[in-house]
C-alpha cells in the first residue's frame, strides 16, 4: 500500500541523492580544473597538493584502509538513513565528500586538495562538505537536545 508519507520519503530521497549527485560532479570539475592552478592571494593560495592521507594529513600512505572505512562509513550511512531523518542535508554533505574523495583515491592513489588558506591544512570541497555535514550534524543534535529539555521542563512545570 502506498501512503502519502511513502511518497514523500521517496520524492525526499530522490532530491537528497539528487543534490548528492549534483555536489560530487562538482566536486570532482573543480578538482579537474584547479589541477594545475598555483595562485597566491597573499591571505589565501590555490595550491595544488597530492593527499595520501585523510584530514590534516593523518594516516599518510594508508589508502587501502582509508578505502575500506570510507566504504564502511558509506554502507552505515545507507543502512542506518531512516535515522537521519531530520538530518538529510547534513548526510548528504558527508556522504557526497567521502564520495568524492573515495573516487579520487581509487583512480588516483591519493587525494587532490587545493584551498589552502595558511593556517588551516590544504584541503579540497569533499573535505569542506564533510566537515559542514559534520558540524551542522553535531549542531542540530544540541539544538534538538536543548530543545527536548526545554519541551520537558515546561511539561514539568505545567504539571
Amino acid at each position: 500500500m502506498v501512503t502519502k508519507k511513502t511518497v514523500k520519503s521517496k520524492n525526499k530521497w530522490l532530491l537528497f541523492s539528487g543534490i548528492g549527485v549534483v555536489l560530487i560532479i562538482l566536486d570532482q570539475l573543480v578538482k579537474h580544473f584547479l589541477r594545475t592552478v598555483n595562485i597566491d592571494y597573499g591571505f589565501f593560495a590555490l595550491t595544488p597538493t597530492r593527499n595520501t592521507g585523510i584530514s590534516f594529513g593523518l594516516f599518510q600512505g594508508s589508502s587501502i584502509l582509508i578505502i575500506i572505512i570510507s566504504i564502511i562509513v558509506l554502507f552505515f550511512i545507507w543502512y542506518f538513513r531512516k535515522e537521519f531523518v531530520k538530518n538529510e542535508i547534513f548526510i548528504t554533505l558527508i556522504a557526497s565528500g567521502i564520495i568524492g574523495n573515495l573516487i579520487d583515491r581509487i583512480f588516483n592513489g591519493y587525494v587532490f586538495d587545493f584551498f589552502n588558506l595558511k593556517w588551516w591544512p590544504v584541503f579540497n570541497l569533499a573535505d569542506a562538505m564533510i566537515f559542514v555535514g559534520v558540524f551542522g550534524f553535531i549542531i542540530a543534535a544540541i539544538i534538538r537536545e536543548f530543545k527536548k529539555d526545554s519541551d520537558n521542563k515546561k511539561h514539568i512545570k505545567n504539571n
